[in-house]
């Protein structure tokens, strides 16, 4: 999926919450964007206003043309009308409208592939709207700022930030949580997590089509439908990226239309058309053509020499690649020029060219490394648990690798066939790759070391980081014979507020009680979450009078959640067992599983109390 695509979801998203401040002319303009972005394009450059109008309204003019333009996906046209808008207005007379204006140049810039160019006024436009409690220019912001962060491969806290504005929308009287849901299933299509933003891509379509809203509805789907085809459901992925094909074509979004066809073109190549496949990429290409988008030029031309390569004709393949680099700035999109040279390295393999072949991928590898850090989050997500474990494999894949290489040499020595030399070239290739990962996940240790351990929901310890230091703990207190408490506690009827308000909203009750434990309890404490809705508090050298004020402080705090997160009929509560070592006491625990059993056991006898209480051992 391309952020391209979804620029014109977000422009849509944001630019209806301008409507309590502009022109009642503008107003409506806006709201029909959504439905028809040609037919406010075609009035608004029938309509300019001449200078000697308002600049108020000259500026809010320019905003609209920048808006459409960004909808369409024509982005140098919607970085012209945004700088045009800023000569109208200042912060100092009309500050919604001037970071209005910011926030539509950011965006362009992203569609433009220069997204460092608008991170620093998102984050003013941001600061700025948080700071008056502005809640619709907050949603804006932070849309945008999400938007920019995909863009610079900052996945994660992308996802972060538009989840807040998600929960935000939930409050707001012009955006609803749907029509954000698109931008969040884009972060998860990123981070290769496709079966998680399908039904965030299902949520925005059916909004969309029950709102009439043609343009996100083509967007959204478009992304289901990629989603579908790479989780390998090829006939629903036709039936979507068709329907968001056709009703581009209806509204006239030439562009929206090229987008589609350009992946209808890749399951026709999985499928060996590649007659169908080539017609339906060259009739994306005009539109892209037309519209002077040059990073999808870039891509198409490297579909194209794909494509060649699968029909065996590498000369053609080379002229595309040859094409492609016209569209290309290789400092400004990096990433896009290693894809370039990695293509250009498989034209030569597939001329025969190999040596010329091997030292292109070779250079490129070396330009890929500086780019490691910002890899897919899913390699991340799949290595944080076992990268000891991997890179241990891949250690050993390497040596593997380099007694096969021997053995491969020596066969050389005395055959030297050209067939031999072609395995002996990917081997050792192999061999570079398995070294480059291994170092990599060396150096990043301590960064899966923490990912390993705590819990990414509530923030608090994970169950077996919990346990490794409370063993540890324990057998000091052997020793040194302190004060010692194990804490157990649950919230009650989890379930029922999973089944009632939802898992979005259970995993947000989670998230808070992890942030009372963390302000509340003591930093010397060890609090982790042991299962999905219980957790563990272990209290060392603390007096037992103390421990239990602590207790029913977080008791009553976790309780006033159902206020805090203003959600009715909302009832939070926890159950608590408490276990605990007397130093002036003979040790009558052997581990400390002893201890939290114990604690556990009273946790229960809580909840068939009536739950919302604690029992003590002593």
């Amino acid at each position: 999926m391309t952020v391209l695509v979804f620029i014109s979801m977000s422009q849509n998203v944001y630019a209806k919450q301008w409507v309590t401040e502009m022109d009642d002319v503008y107003k409506n303009l806006n709201f029909k964007t959504q439905s028809n972005p040609d037919a406010v394009l075609s009035y608004l450059k029938a309509n300019i206003p001449s200078d000697k109008e308002d600049e108020n309204i000259l500026a809010q003019h320019h905003l609209l043309l920048s808006s459409v333009y960004n909808t369409l996906i024509y982005s140098e046209l919607a970085i012209s009308h945004a700088k045009t808008g800023l000569k109208y207005v200042t912060f100092e007379k009309e500050p919604w409208l001037f970071h209005k204006l910011q926030l539509a140049l950011s965006i362009s810039f992203d569609s433009a592939g220069q997204p460092n160019k608008g991170l620093s006024t998102s984050i003013s436009a941001l600061k700025w709207a948080e700071s008056t409690h502005d809640l619709e220019l907050t949603i804006d912001a932070q849309i945008v700022y999400g938007y920019l962060l995909i863009s610079l491969g900052e996945y994660i806290s992308a996802l972060d930030t538009l989840h807040q504005s998600y929960q935000l929308a939930n409050q707001s009287n012009n955006t609803a949580p749907a029509e954000i849901a698109g931008i969040i299933a884009l972060v998860y299509e990123y981070r290769k997590e496709d079966d998680l933003s399908i039904p965030y891509y299902q949520q925005a379509a059916d909004y969309h089509r029950a709102k009439n809203n043609w343009v996100e509805l083509s967007i959204a789907l478009y992304g289901l439908g990629r989603a579908h085809g790479i989780t390998g459901k090829n006939d629903l992925a036709f039936k979507e990226l068709q329907e968001s094909a056709d009703v581009s074509v209806e509204i006239n979004d030439k562009q929206g239309a090229a987008y589609a066809w350009k992946e209808l073109a890749g399951l026709e190549m999985k499928n060996e058309n590649f007659s169908k496949a080539q017609e339906l990429i060259e009739k994306s290409l005009v539109e892209f053509k037309n519209s002077n988008n040059h990073l999808m030029q870039f891509d198409i031309h490297i579909i194209l020499s794909r494509l060649a390569i699968k029909q065996n004709n590498p000369k053609m393949a080379e002229y595309y690649t040859e094409e492609a680099i016209k569209f290309i700035d290789e400092k400004r999109q990096p990433l896009q020029y290693i894809s370039l040279l990695k293509q250009v390295s498989n034209v030569m393999a597939h001329k025969q060219e190999y040596e010329k072949a091997y030292n292109k991928l070779w250079n490129v590898m070396l330009k890929e490394k500086k780019h490691l850090s910002k890899q897919s989050t899913q390699q991340l997500h799949k290595l944080r648990t076992k990268y000891e474990l991997e890179a241990k494999d891949q250690q050993n894949q390497i040596l593997t690798k380099n007694n096969e290489i021997n053995e491969i040499k020596i066969i050389l020595q005395a055959r030297n066939n050209k067939n031999l030399k072609y395995k002996l070239f990917f081997l050792i290739l192999v061999s570079v790759v398995l070294l480059i990962y291994a170092y990599w996940f060396r150096k990043n240790k301590n960064y899966f070391e923490k990912l390993a351990n705590i819990d990414s929901l509530t923030g608090v310890y994970t169950r077996s980081k919990s346990l490794e230091l409370l063993t540890a703990l324990f057998d000091q207190n052997k020793t040194k014979r302190t004060n010692f408490a194990i804490a157990m506690f649950d919230l009650d009827l989890f379930k029922n507020i999973n089944d009632i308000f939802g898992h979005q909203q259970g995993d947000k009750v989670l998230k808070e009680v992890g942030l009372i434990c963390s302000s509340l309890l003591p930093k010397e404490s060890i609090t982790g979450r042991f299962g999905g809705e219980e957790f563990i508090v272990c209290f060392s050298n603390l007096a037992d009078n103390k421990v239990k004020e602590l207790l029913e402080k977080l008791r009553i705090d976790i309780a006033s959640l159902s206020i805090k997160l203003n959600i009715d009929n909302l009832n939070v509560s926890i159950s608590t067992g408490v276990c605990f070592y007397d130093k002036t006491k003979q040790l009558s625990f052997n581990t400390i599983d002893d201890m939290i059993k114990i604690a556990d056991d009273l946790l229960y006898i809580a909840k068939e109390k009536g739950r919302n209480q604690i029992k003590y051992s002593l």
